[in-house]
């Protein structure tokens, strides 16, 4: 394997960005282990089994916690794991940008979220990212696309609500076709596929949730945090029975999680994939080009 040391220097350039916008926007930056016994259960997500736990394959686990401690404003850049997550832009070990904000939505996420892509392209001297041969204005005004828009436009019917059809057709009409005019938000989920999501207002069956495309690449996931106890754990029971129909490994049930989140404050927070980042800076087609090993 040939290390590309042009791109893990841009790659370090950029969590080094990313790390100054995060203070200068008066964060905090926190450390919290990869290790939990009681990972929070996703029905399309599978954890990889310790000796003593699980590797987290999110930092939400122990970072929603600290905000219900009373954290205002919070990042860290960790490692997270996912199994059995291979290809072109998965890794079963991959790095992690995750913020969030008390007493605050999705919609100051967004905001969050343009202000520090184009605050590192300032840093790398840049304005534009290309994808191909397919140059993306980061400064010009981002799209922001609703879920039933989206599969209205490329699938020509409203968002299905069979989980199978949803999933096929978004990574086959939708997801190919976003953001490669310009970056491009994906806003206000069906509420069965965001069950962590504070619903919209006056649309309960929708959430507010949202994934940022450019260039056809999923880079960010964010959403304004459901706040609701009984219906967190209400949603967590849900899910831990549709790993069960799914023969996926049994988690031992988040009661520490849930336990704190009795006070968790209404918030919000978003995920973003620093090893994309780096692919999509260096306009490289394969997520290996920007990794050491």
């Amino acid at each position: 394997m040939t290390v590309n040391f042009q791109n893990l220097a841009r790659r370090s350039e950029i969590i080094r960005a990313a790390r100054s916008f995060f203070h200068l926007e008066g964060f905090l930056e926190v450390e919290t282990p990869i290790i939990t016994p009681e990972p929070l259960p996703e029905a399309n997500i599978e954890a990889i089994r310790t000796e003593s736990g699980f590797l987290i394959t999110s930092p939400e686990v122990y970072m929603k916690p600290l905000l219900a401690q009373g954290a205002q404003k919070i990042f860290q850049i960790t490692k997270c794991f996912r199994k059995n997550e291979h290809g072109s832009r998965h890794r079963e070990e991959f790095t992690m940008l995750e913020w969030y904000r008390a007493h605050s939505d999705y919609t100051k996420l967004k905001e969050d979220t343009i202000k520090l892509v184009r605050f590192i392209a300032e840093v790398l001297n840049t304005q534009t990212i290309e994808r191909g041969d397919k140059k993306i204005d980061l400064f010009s005004n981002w799209e922001d696309i609703q879920v039933n828009a989206a599969y209205q436009k490329f699938a020509g019917h409203p968002a299905p609500t069979d989980d199978f059809q949803f999933d096929e057709e978004m990574t086959r009409l939708i997801e190919p076709n976003l953001g490669w005019n310009k970056p491009t938000f994906l806003s206000d989920y069906p509420v069965k596929y965001c069950p962590m999501s504070a619903a919209c207002p006056n649309v309960p069956n929708f959430c507010q949730r949202f994934e940022l495309y450019i260039g056809g690449l999923e880079l960010a996931n964010g959403c304004t945090e459901l706040a609701d106890w009984e219906k967190q754990r209400q949603n967590i029971e849900q899910e831990q029975q549709r790993r069960a129909q799914n023969n996926m490994q049994p988690y031992p049930f988040p009661n520490t999680f849930l336990e704190a989140m009795k006070t968790f404050p209404p918030s919000a927070g978003t995920a973003l994939g620093i090893d994309r980042l780096a692919m999509l800076f260096t306009n490289s087609p394969d997520i290996q080009s920007v990794l050491t090993f």
